[in-house]
This record gives structure tokens, C-alpha cells and sequence, in this order.
């Protein structure tokens, strides 16, 4: 409740989502690359790993994007 009644006070303030997004990475860790690293000791079973990742994402963004789910506008490919 009380993230609530912070959110709205900054909302009031000014720009709330600048504000809210700084709240965000503050608690929130990037965790990804620890998990390969902890699960994939070996740099080429990490390496392996991460490349099968990023295709298995660029495949389903792909696929994604072909059938319509996504960010509802067509100028987005889903691809940063």
C-alpha cells in the first residue's frame, strides 16, 4: 500500500515514470548472466549456451512479431 501512495504522490510531483523506472532498477538486479555463469562453467558450454539463448529469443521475437502479439503498432520489431 505503501508503493501505492508513493506512486501517486510522484505522480503529482512531476515525472512519475522517471521517477518509478529509478525505483525499478534499484531493486531489481540484472540476475541473467549469473545464472549462465553459475549452470555453464565451462567457457565453451557458457558460450554455447548463450548463443542457443539468444537465437531461441530472436526466433520467438520473430515468430511473435509474424502472428501479431507484441507491442500493438506495427513499427516495432520487436527487436532492440
Amino acid at each position: 500500500m505503501a508503493d501505492i501512495k508513493k506512486m501517486a504522490t510522484e505522480r503529482n510531483a512531476g515525472d512519475s515514470h522517471t521517477l518509478i523506472w529509478q525505483d525499478v532498477k534499484e531493486r531489481a538486479k540484472p540476475v541473467l548472466a549469473n545464472w549462465f555463469a553459475e549452470h555453464f562453467p565451462s567457457p565453451d558450454l557458457w558460450y554455447e549456451a548463450r548463443v542457443n539463448f539468444t537465437k531461441t529469443c530472436a526466433i520467438w521475437s520473430m515468430i511473435g512479431y509474424v502472428i501479431g502479439l507484441g507491442d500493438r503498432h506495427g513499427d516495432n520489431i520487436l527487436v532492440h
